[in-house]
């Protein structure tokens, strides 16, 4: 019996100062996990978000901004057009063929621009080109 509890005495010491069992030289869960985690965001990392456009400079804001005789002022948001229809936003309203908007009707919209009429004066609002960049 005492023969018998040396032996395994001596295999659980041979097993637990193997570096199989070591802790020493297994590295540590934490850094396994950091390790995959960094390698998965390299396997995923595309650069910036294609769905948010970048601010536009103030500059361009103003560009985008047209003034009427009055001195109202006309943003151009956006243009959506379809097969010779169209609508626009102006002013965060949205508009189409004929509307009024400060005084002024939409007289057409096409795919880049929007032509307001009032009287004999015309005023054309371009959509700001950020995409063309």
């Amino acid at each position: 019996m005492k023969k018998m509890a040396v032996v395994i005495m001596s295999i659980c010491s041979l097993l637990l100062t193997s570096p199989v069992f070591s802790a020493q030289n297994a590295p540590s869960l934490i850094d396994m996990n950091r390790a995959f985690l960094e390698e998965k965001q390299r396997a995923t990392d595309w650069g910036r978000d294609p769905f948010i456009l970048p601010a536009p400079l103030p500059e361009q804001a103003l560009l985008n901004s047209v003034e009427n005789d009055a001195g109202k002022a006309f943003s151009l948001s956006a243009i959506i057009y379809r097969d010779g229809e169209g609508a626009a936003i102006i002013n965060h309203r949205i508009l189409r063929l004929g509307d009024r908007i400060e005084g002024m009707m939409v007289q057409e919209i096409l795919s880049d621009r929007v032509i307001l009429r009032e009287g004999s004066k015309i005023m054309e609002l371009k959509v700001d080109s950020f995409l063309a960049k």
